[in-house]
């Protein structure tokens, strides 16, 4: 009997042992680190719409990053922004009175993510209707956070290449 519990203990001892986890598991891939460096425009135009064109560009940049790469402060990859263009094609119909116009954002830019350059194109509409009024110079109201929403869409479509 004191044989058999013996034998008991110790197969519980052993299987207890072999199946549990002393260590974390190991990843098998590595975290990236990367930090954007900078942000720049290569337009003639530095200022869009009375928007300064660079604005808030870094912390999108950072916040599309972070959900693919760890943002650190050291060792990292530099990450820089270039925009290229910005744009705002216009489409404009009016028929007896009533019409609509829209103004698209459209927005070129290259992420250079260490030595790899990637583009990122983004868009963004702003539609305005009406009816028996003249939009005041044939003009769309503007709405700032399309470039911001146009911009975010650029970024994610270049970090999307990587």
């Amino acid at each position: 009997m004191k044989q058999f519990i013996f034998t008991l203990i110790f197969i519980l001892t052993v299987s207890n042992s072999a199946f549990s986890q002393t260590s974390e598991p190991i990843s098998v891939f590595p975290q990236i680190c990367v930090s954007v460096d900078s942000v720049y425009s290569t337009m003639k135009i530095k200022e869009f719409k009375d928007r300064n064109i660079l604005f808030g560009v870094k912390q999108i940049t950072e916040e599309v990053l972070s959900e693919k790469y760890s943002l650190c402060e050291k060792n990292t990859i530099p990450v820089m922004v270039e925009i290229i263009r910005v744009g705002t094609p216009s489409t404009t119909f009016r028929i007896a009175g009533i019409g609509a116009a829209t103004e698209t954002t459209q927005i070129l830019l290259k992420v250079h993510f260490g030595d790899t350059i990637v583009d990122g194109i983004g868009e963004s509409a702003t539609t305005a209707s009406y009816a028996f009024i003249e939009l005041k110079e044939g003009k769309v109201p503007f709405s700032k956070s399309s470039i911001g929403i146009a911009m975010k869409k650029a970024i994610i479509d270049a970090i999307s290449k990587l």
